[in-house]
């Protein structure tokens, strides 16, 4: 039976809203990841689409045979608009399931059985595998400014795998923070050398956007976010604790350039990261910001934005977002193109 004769009967009442700017069910020939669930997303398995009916130029309905790994039993599925609603008929070689999509962005689709809404998948363009060009992306956007330009990025840098808190400190000590076996702290220039994660009591994990300031939703997703976490050394990530970042007048502890002291805005604490530090840690903030949805209040902003100007992109830097994307398979909008900073008036 065709899809829409199958929607006839099944269709479900609810309206969902969806990205201006959305994937084209009439091209998705490529590379996705598979994440299943909802809170909790992990990669599981990827696919490979490649469209089947004939009329390509249908941006009402679109058929694509998969091509897959073993752990994923759906050989073939079915796109079709229905009164405005985007559905999707998954088949395999005994049973087919018809999904609502419930959020369609540039790089994911999320689909809910519209029998079962615990069975949620989500697709996730491959950007690595389809060789996509984020210069042309960045291109297109550059004109938009405030929010419109914070809704693009956020549909560019969302949903990326989710390496879990032990995954994501193995990358980064022992390999994209890690030089010929030796990591640095980023507070205090001091070293250690190892081959993985070293004694936390020795040096540890530094969220830049501190737990206790995440908020209720994506805890994991931000805990394990490579994208702002930094090795520091146990002594100065204790010191920084969950201060905001700001320029010290009065300083109570320093170490290696860094310090921990009173505000130069106020009577109230701040930690001030070393100079060479300052822009990365703004455009980690920025990123946060953007990634999940958070707001910067205006002292910290305002101080970012000039440790932003004044510490501009490195080539480690550089080289540390192409590792983060490698690993985790997203990056920071706000290292490749520094200039977006100024295109939004509050984050």
């Amino acid at each position: 039976m065709k899809l829409t004769k199958k929607l006839m009967l099944l269709v479900s009442v609810t309206v969902f809203s969806f990205s201006a700017i959305s994937l084209d069910i009439s091209n998705m020939d490529g590379a996705y990841y598979i994440l299943k669930g909802d809170d909790d997303k992990t990669f599981d398995t990827n696919v490979y689409l490649s469209k089947i009916n004939s009329d390509t130029r249908s941006f009402d309905s679109a058929k694509y045979a998969v091509q897959n790994d073993v752990r994923f039993a759906m050989s073939e599925f079915e796109f079709e608009n229905i009164d405005n609603q985007l559905y999707a008929s998954f088949k395999d070689n005994k049973n087919s399931s018809i999904y609502e999509v419930t959020e369609n962005t540039d790089f994911s689709m999320t689909l809910v059985n519209i029998d079962d809404y615990s069975d949620i998948i989500t697709l996730v363009y491959d950007k690595e595998y389809n060789k996509f060009k984020f210069d042309d992306y960045y291109d297109s956007i550059a004109h938009m400014t405030d929010d419109g330009m914070i809704s693009r990025l956020h549909d560019m840098i969302d949903n990326q795998k989710d390496l879990g808190y032990t995954g994501a400190r193995k990358a980064f000590f022992g390999e994209i923070d890690n030089v010929d076996g030796v990591v640095e702290c980023v507070y205090t220039g001091k070293t250690i050398k190892t081959s993985g994660i070293p004694n936390h009591t020795i040096m540890n994990c530094e969220h830049t956007w501190p737990q206790s300031k995440f908020g209720g939703a994506e805890k994991g997703t931000k805990k394990s976010d490579i994208n702002h976490l930094f090795p520091t050394d146990s002594k100065s990530n204790s010191r920084r604790s969950n201060y905001p970042f700001g320029n010290v007048r009065k300083v109570t502890w320093q170490d290696g350039g860094s310090k921990l002291g009173t505000s130069d805005l106020g009577n109230f604490t701040v930690f001030e990261p070393r100079d060479e530090h300052k822009g990365d840690v703004a455009r980690a903030m920025f990123y946060f910001a953007v990634r999940y949805t958070m707001a910067i209040d205006a002292h910290q902003e305002n101080t970012l934005r000039k440790w932003h100007e004044l510490d501009p992109v490195s080539e480690k830097e550089i080289a540390r977002n192409a590792g983060v994307e490698e690993a985790q398979g997203n990056r920071n909008p706000f290292i490749d193109r520094p200039e977006f900073v100024d295109n939004i008036r509050d984050f």
